[in-house]
């Protein structure tokens, strides 16, 4: 690998963390509320859903459409309204589950209306970069997801250890759900691709 491959890698790898603190604020969220492994599988999931899309985008392949996809938003706002809705009837300390349903094919979704930013960012670096050097991009971006979700691995661990003050933390997770849809919902400039 050539300095100039290793630079560009390093460039992506470090695009990818800076566009995916939304992500990673709601998969901590999640993690306690839907479960360690289908929370962390999902976002890794939905981040390589946006590398490869990138990737085809960035080499040629065309037919991918913008439209109403910005309406997945509504998505984690109805998972938020049915967390605060279960809570209701609950005490004020009491966590609000998410569905029993809720499992990896719901949060790749949820994590994915949440990308917009990775792609407006790594689709145009693939765009950008010569042919000879995309693979150094894909590198650079599935090593950032790669470390992205061992360390929320890691850090669920020690949250694991730390039992009741996690499970307080867990009551912010409708919430947060629902700030997700709306910022997807909003017309950013991220989302107007």
């Amino acid at each position: 690998m050539t300095e100039t491959a290793i630079g560009l890698a390093i460039s992506a790898s470090l695009a990818q963390i800076g566009t995916n603190f939304d992500n990673l604020a709601l998969l901590f969220a999640l993690i306690h509320a839907a479960g360690r492994v289908p929370s962390i599988a999902a976002y890794a999931a939905a981040q390589t859903i946006v590398l490869l899309v990138s990737w085809g985008i960035g080499t040629g392949a065309s037919g991918f459409g913008g439209g109403q996809i910005g309406l997945i938003g509504l998505l984690p706002i109805g998972l938020g309204v049915w967390g605060l809705r279960q809570r209701w009837g609950a005490g004020p300390d009491t966590a609000a589950p998410l569905p029993k349903q809720t499992s990896f094919g719901i949060l790749v979704p949820v994590f994915l209306s949440l990308s917009g930013d990775s792609f407006a960012v790594i689709a145009p670096l693939f765009l950008d970069t010569a042919p000879h050097l995309r693979m150094a991009v894909a590198v650079g971006s599935a090593a950032a997801i790669l470390v992205m979700s061992g360390a929320a691995w890691l850090a669920s661990n020690a949250a694991d250890r730390l039992g009741g003050n996690m499970r307080r933390a867990e009551v912010l997770s409708p919430y947060i759900m629902i700030a997700a849809g709306v910022y997807v919902l909003w017309n950013s400039a991220t989302d107007a691709i």
